[in-house]
């Protein structure tokens, strides 16, 4: 059983993650940096049973709060825990997209699930897209992570099939295939979030 959560400190989160048998005893824990804010987990299987993918946002400025998505795995042994840099995930995700050289637009992971078929993470998140150079949406993305290789190929970020924004906050394994839920909204002032869900391909 994973666990994670934040504590407060000071002005900024520290994300906590801990590991616990059927019984309910704690087998390690591990807290991590101030600013770091953790927002799902999901343990790897098989060959990679002891590392446990970490999902969440590292601070980039305090005033405004602005954040990079990132991922980490923790690597557990018999006496500690190991966790690697995170892979941060900031704008911009493919060559094609708008530049952000001072870093002033936030992505954060939401969710974080094992694929069945591959033994990799999916996560998902949301994003201040800049679709134009005028124009930023919140958009939903997603990301396959490898238990030892990282990042693999490029992020995917919602073509916003409803409205012009959209957020992914949840995801779960359907039978061979992945269902995450969110929210979607039109541009107009006042527009109301809206449930929607999304089915992904493990390519």
């Amino acid at each position: 059983i994973v666990v994670a959560g934040n504590f407060w400190v000071g002005n900024q989160p520290q994300g906590y993650v801990v590991l616990l048998n059927w019984a309910g005893a704690r087998l390690w824990e591990q807290a991590a940096q101030p600013g770091d804010e953790i927002t799902s987990v999901a343990a790897a299987t098989a060959q990679y049973k002891n590392r446990v993918f970490v999902g969440g946002s590292i601070r980039t400025s305090e005033n405004p709060v602005r954040t990079d998505g990132a991922v980490w795995v923790y690597t557990a042994d018999d006496e500690s825990v190991f966790v690697s840099p995170p892979d941060i995930l900031a704008a911009p995700f493919t060559p094609d997209e708008q530049p952000d050289a001072f870093n002033t637009r936030s992505e954060w992971v939401r969710a974080i699930v094992i694929q069945p078929s591959t033994g990799n993470a999916l996560a998902v998140g949301e994003r201040e897209y800049k679709a134009d150079p005028d124009n930023i949406y919140s958009r939903a993305f997603t990301v396959q992570v490898h238990p030892l290789a990282g990042v693999m190929g490029m992020p995917w970020t919602s073509w916003a099939p409803s409205f012009l924004h959209d957020s992914v906050r949840s995801i779960a394994v359907c039978g061979d295939d992945v269902v995450a839920g969110g929210w979607t909204r039109d541009e107009v002032p006042g527009a109301k979030p809206q449930p929607i869900m999304f089915w992904i391909e493990a390519d």
